[in-house]
């Protein structure tokens, strides 16, 4: 029985090696790469599920994309999420290393499971659905400057505006950090509150130099009806302010 991480990395390998920018992509997943190969894999010295995470720049963009693995789980239920202190120590590490002007990029999370309830659940008793050890989470991407956060595993489009507060002292330039649930792109099971397919577009308004100013989440949704896309009411918030 093959380990689920080898889809994962299958899916990564033939994606990033059909792009220009392939092998340098790949080599940012750090203890998963092998140079040998310049291919992920797992089998020279078994590596967990939760090694797969990395920090992506972007400095086109002037954007760092922290991408983090939160299906590390004990069983088969995919409801069950986590972010390994690996995982969180790991990426830490890695923005550290970064210098001006790379390390004043605006920095957006991406991870499967979500970090807040969203309408469609809150009356479906299924806590344990959010994020376990939220707190943990939320208080590592608040200290690394993160501002967005993208995530999936609902088949619900929401967004949320969390402005941290700390009873044992407030981080140097703590900035409120804003959640996103981007829907699904694909599923097997429906109900009334949702949709089989979603899609959400993410633009990023920035001035001429390269400072982005806004986030922009513009949300689709398939059509049962007429069997297409419809736009929902975008979701954008202000970036160029601490506030």
């Amino acid at each position: 029985q093959p380990s689920r991480l080898n889809k994962y990395l299958d899916f990564l390998n033939e994606f990033y090696t059909s792009t220009r920018i392939g092998s340098t992509r790949l080599r940012s997943y750090g203890a998963l790469h092998d140079p040998k190969t310049d291919l992920l894999t797992t089998a020279a010295d078994g590596h967990p599920d939760e090694s797969l995470y990395a920090v992506h720049l972007f400095d086109d963009l002037r954007v760092t994309v922290i991408a983090l693995n939160s299906v590390v789980i004990e069983d088969s239920r995919i409801e069950f999420g986590e972010i390994s202190e690996r995982q969180l120590l790991g990426f830490r590490e890695r923005l550290r290393t970064l210098r001006t002007p790379q390390a004043e990029y605006l920095r957006l999370a991406t991870f499967h499971h979500h970090l807040f309830p969203v309408p469609s659940f809150l009356t479906d008793g299924e806590p344990e659905r959010v994020l376990r050890r939220q707190a943990l989470v939320l208080r590592y991407l608040i200290n690394q400057r993160v501002r967005v956060v993208l995530h999936g595993h609902t088949h619900y489009t929401a967004g949320y505006k969390y402005v941290p507060f700390f009873v044992d002292g407030q981080p140097a330039n703590a900035q409120p950090i804003h959640i996103f649930g981007t829907g699904t792109l694909s599923s097997l099971d429906r109900v009334s509150s949702q949709s089989w397919f979603h899609l959400s577009l993410v633009f990023l308004k920035r001035r001429q130099v390269g400072e982005v100013l806004s986030c922009e989440v513009r949300p689709y949704r398939l059509s049962d009806d007429s069997m297409e896309w419809v736009r929902a009411p975008s979701m954008e918030v202000d970036l160029s302010s601490m506030t």
